[in-house]
């Protein structure tokens, strides 16, 4: 395979890794806000396991040298997933200091980037992606974070 078939492959496995981070961050949610620990710990180690396949994809695009708008999306999804892992169990509400602010700028970072670049790409991709998004943000907005 040639660099732009793999930059491809990593794009499509990227955009799939994408969506995914936004539906598990739905369910992360909505059992946050239901109480229900057991399944929010392990939606959150789901979360921590796609920080593998979106180093790929990072390795993928910096060996095909892509554009910087290309590789910018999977850099701030790491920072929100490594930000994510470190995240207690509360809500960023009942968390004191400055960490809930910076938490919610990498999210909203993440969000931003990543529907940005699904429009890049295509416009059903970046729907697909903006409707996503939305869903999280509602659910956040439900949960209360």
């Amino acid at each position: 395979m040639n660099s732009d078939s793999w930059r491809d492959l990593a794009g499509k496995a990227g955009i799939l890794v994408i969506n995914l981070v936004n539906i598990l961050m739905v369910a992360v949610a909505l059992t946050r806000k239901w109480r229900l620990k057991k399944a929010t710990l392990r939606l959150n180690l789901a979360l921590m396991v796609l920080i593998l396949p979106t180093t790929g994809v990072l390795v993928i695009f910096a060996l095909a040298r892509s554009t910087w708008w290309s590789i910018a999306p999977y850099v701030a999804l790491m920072i929100f997933l490594a930000a994510h892992s470190l995240k207690r169990e509360q809500s960023a509400a009942e968390q004191p200091g400055i960490w809930p602010r910076m938490y919610r700028v990498t999210f909203y970072t993440m969000l931003l980037s990543t529907i940005a670049y699904g429009f890049t790409q295509d416009i059903t991709k970046g729907g697909a992606m903006l409707g996503a998004a939305f869903l999280n943000l509602l659910a956040h907005w439900y949960a209360g974070d």
